[in-house]
């Protein structure tokens, strides 16, 4: 992202982890702009990378998106 972008990215490494560092990067950096990018667990129950991205980018008043892909009749587990 930051190769496309030119702007700064943290990483959280787990799902678990995207609302704690959102919140703390908001907190460290007041008025900061946050984009939660998610990954998406569409075949595991409750797809944590989409839910948590966007409760991590709720919190914080920000956004986020997930991929999106070009044939999804063709993904499989």
């Amino acid at each position: 992202l930051h190769q496309a972008t030119q702007l700064p990215v943290a990483y959280a490494f787990s799902a678990n982890n995207l609302a704690p560092v959102a919140e703390a990067l908001a907190k460290r950096f007041k008025g900061l702009r946050v984009l939660v990018c998610a990954d998406d667990d569409k075949f595991s129950e409750g797809n944590p990378g989409v839910t948590s991205a966007s409760t991590a980018a709720l919190a914080v008043g920000g956004e986020w998106v997930a991929p999106q892909f070009a044939d999804e009749a063709a993904r499989h587990e």
